[in-house]
């Protein structure tokens, strides 16, 4: 059973945040509200009982942050999800337990030095747009090889190193457009 942390959402704005979320919320497994990581953070060790976040999860403009490794539990979120503009983060790796992002949007943006979409490759559902756009260091889709079901768009843009669509084979359903371009 999910176990409610004690904060509907939480900002984590510095890395003291961070190392201070486990002592303030135990062994809580589920974040009820929304998790916005900010500019500040340098990496999310801390973070690994979470297994659901309710509301959305963005990390943007993350300057320092160069791992998610600490997020190597979560599962599921229950709104949009966006991992934008991370000029230092390296790979996705912490998303491995990473099924369903419920919301309008899962965008993945101008995260230079993410070379493959390998973490992943657990993820069987997005439940609205996905987008994956300015990941210039990406060859091909591999990672998605569970990726099934898209509920709106799947938008893949300006990836100037993407070849292929290797990794979408076992992709079923888009409810809305399916785009490449640039």
């Amino acid at each position: 059973m999910a176990q409610p942390c004690n904060s509907f959402n939480v900002s984590l704005i510095n890395q003291a945040d961070v190392e201070g979320f486990l002592i303030q919320n135990g062994d809580c497994t589920e974040i009820t509200g929304d998790l916005v990581i900010g500019n500040n953070v340098e990496n999310l060790n801390g973070l690994e009982n979470i297994k659901k976040i309710g509301g959305y999860f963005s990390m943007s403009n993350c300057d320092k942050l160069q791992n998610i490794e600490g997020l190597s539990n979560l599962e599921e979120i229950g709104s949009y999800a966006r991992i934008q503009h991370n000029p230092q983060l390296k790979s996705l790796v912490g998303l491995e337990s990473l099924k369903k992002v419920n919301g309008e949007l899962f965008y993945i943006s101008d995260n230079k030095f993410i070379k493959n979409l390998d973490p992943l490759s657990n993820l069987d559902t997005v439940n609205g747009i996905f987008q994956i756009y300015l990941l210039d260091s990406i060859v091909d889709l591999t990672g998605l090889n569970n990726l099934k079901y898209i509920k709106d768009d799947f938008s893949i843009f300006k990836n100037k190193s993407l070849f292929n669509l290797d990794g979408l084979v076992n992709l079923k359903s888009i409810g809305g457009a399916f785009r490449i371009y640039e």
